[in-house]
């Protein structure tokens, strides 16, 4: 729609007393939410313009900053035109968040404003304002309450709840509020990199913003977190060497929590498990896999499943499924299933003896869904969560060290940790002594030692290896001249902390809200971490890009 200037100064002479201290930009605003607000502007019949609605002439005050008088007078003088622009051929269709152009098209395009719209379609006839979207995700930062409860808070509270009928349209549900966090999340990312949001205009919105959220989630990855590049007083030390050169010293530690989504239960030992997105979060396989519950539960059995049942015509097979306890079932049913027949209960114990795949051993069979194994966090020693990965179905030593060289890439020298503390670094030592010599070189100018809490805890006096190699004491870089640390070597269990009261809420999650969830509520964490550091005077800080790429230059 376009209406020139001097076309709507002319409509307005002379100037109404309502509209004197109305603005040429208040006047570009008002010409704009005619074109976004045109399907609720009243028709023209007959050369006569009806009145603005309340609720669109309460809008339009509230965006243009001005009376519910001007705005009358404002469509009073403009309307018949603006209307008139509208309904030229223009193919687009404003919306108070988004515009689409052709929206009949199936490829249709939802491109969001490129500045923060006063509210946001959490849902088709559910909109929520700024306010309404920052009060949901302080609940999930710091009470890590459910999108079920975050509703039930607001509807109790806002109003009270004599108030409202239990089937009143108007209350809050747990699919709004994570549909209109999600949307807000996306928003401030997209404004943060200044690239316009753009979602499927057709679909289920449960749906719609899946690639947004994919695309994040890549980024997220490894490098991606804001604070990423994060160095202060506590994780990062400034020392001199032998010549009186001046250098970076830092920490990071290393540790995994259990906090999983569902995901495709096929593995094998030369591929590793299926990382590849489920359909949905009730499934078992993913859709590359599905075929294989057609087959028998047991991973080594290739026979097909019979009618009624997830295994085969094996006896061993069927007994260990009967074995299983079924949904719904009483007690006294599952009392019976402790005693089976006497050949299903000895076909166990020999099992158990000789080590066969007959029994339901763990990883052997595939009766249930499979959840993703752990979550790695590497946190600097101030508490600033840098970077997160997905451990599938085990914490392989494997995955630790790729989960390393991603947070810390080997072409980015001076990005790479002075000591990095794990709980298994024993473990991680044997497997890189045996990797080959790019791995090698990439780790030796690594401290590695276990951090000061498992250490005490969980290795022996006996492990020599350990001892010898990783004690942290037996690294001077470590202590101050007074004995005591430099380096906070428990942050990733005090971030644990934190991040397991997640577990609960995320565990039915699908693939991609489960890792846009999780970074979204790290970055979040990690602003109120760095808050604090500044208050505390610690000189929280970005690395310049000379210092990541050229280490030689620290300083």
């Amino acid at each position: 729609m376009s209406l020139s200037l001097s076309a709507a100064l002319a409509l307005l002479s002379p100037l109404p007393i309502g509209l004197a201290e109305f603005n040429v930009d208040q006047l570009h605003l008002f010409q704009q939410l005619c074109g976004r607000f045109k399907d609720d502007l009243p028709e023209i019949v007959d050369n006569h313009l009806d009145p603005l609605s309340d609720a669109v002439t309460r809008s339009f005050a509230m965006h243009l900053r001005t009376s519910i008088l001007a705005v009358e007078q404002l469509w009073e003088r403009l309307g018949m035109a603006l209307l008139q622009a509208v309904h030229q051929d223009c193919h687009t269709r404003y919306y108070p968040d988004h515009y689409v152009h052709r929206p009949s098209d199936n490829d249709a395009m939802r491109v969001y404003y490129d500045k923060w719209p006063p509210f946001v379609a959490a849902m088709k006839h559910a909109y929520m304002d700024l306010e309404m979207t920052r009060f949901i995700e302080s609940i999930y930062l710091f009470a890590q309450a459910s999108a079920e409860h975050i509703a039930r808070i607001y509807n109790r509270c806002f109003p009270a709840p004599e108030t409202r009928s239990p089937d009143d349209p108007s209350l809050l549900s747990a699919e709004a509020v994570m549909h209109g966090f999600f949307l807000h999340a996306l928003l401030r990312d997209s404004y943060a990199h200044g690239d316009p949001l753009k979602l499927p205009h057709h679909g289920l919105q449960e749906t719609r913003m899946e690639q947004a959220m994919h695309d994040r989630n890549v980024h997220m990855s490894g490098t991606g977190q804001p604070l990423w590049a994060h160095a202060c007083d506590d994780c990062s030390k400034i020392k001199e060497d032998e010549q009186g050169r001046k250098y970076r010293f830092t920490g990071c530690v290393i540790d995994g929590i259990t906090v999983g989504h569902p995901c495709c239960s096929f593995t094998n030992e030369d591929q590793g498990p299926c990382r590849e997105p489920l359909r949905q979060s009730k499934d078992r396989y993913c859709p590359s896999h599905l075929h294989l519950m057609q087959k028998c539960a047991f991973r080594d059995c290739s026979k097909p499943r019979q009618q009624g049942f997830q295994t085969c015509t094996s006896k061993e097979h069927r007994a260990t499924e009967e074995a299983l306890p079924k949904p719904g079932a009483s007690i006294f049913q599952l009392k019976d299933r402790l005693h089976l027949t006497s050949e299903a209960a000895a076909a166990r114990k020999a099992d158990k003896k000789s080590g066969q795949h007959g029994a339901n051993k763990k990883g052997k069979a595939v009766f249930r869904r499979t959840w993703t194994h752990n979550e790695q966090l590497a946190v600097r020693p101030c508490g600033i969560v840098i970077s997160r990965a997905t451990m599938y179905q085990a914490e392989a030593v494997s995955g630790v060290r790729d989960f390393i060289m991603a947070t810390f890439p080997e072409n980015v020298p001076g990005s790479h940790p002075s000591a990095l503390f794990y709980d298994d670094n024993c473990v991680l030592e044997k497997f890189i002594r045996n990797c080959g010599p790019q791995i090698q070189r990439y780790f030796a100018r690594i401290l590695r030692p276990v951090d000061v809490f498992h250490f005490a805890r969980k290795h022996k006096l006996t492990d020599v290896f350990c001892q010898q190699n990783c004690n942290p004491a037996s690294f001077p870089e470590l202590t101050t001249p007074d004995g005591k640390w430099v380096f906070n070597s428990s942050a990733a269990e005090q971030a644990n902390v934190w991040f397991g009261k997640y577990a609960t809420i995320v565990r039915e999650m699908s693939h991609y809200r489960y890792n846009f969830f999780l970074d979204e509520m790290i970055l979040l964490h990690n602003q109120l971490v760095e808050e604090d550091l500044h208050a505390k005077g610690k000189r929280p800080h970005i690395v310049p890009q000379a210092d990541l790429y050229h280490p030689e230059l620290r300083s």
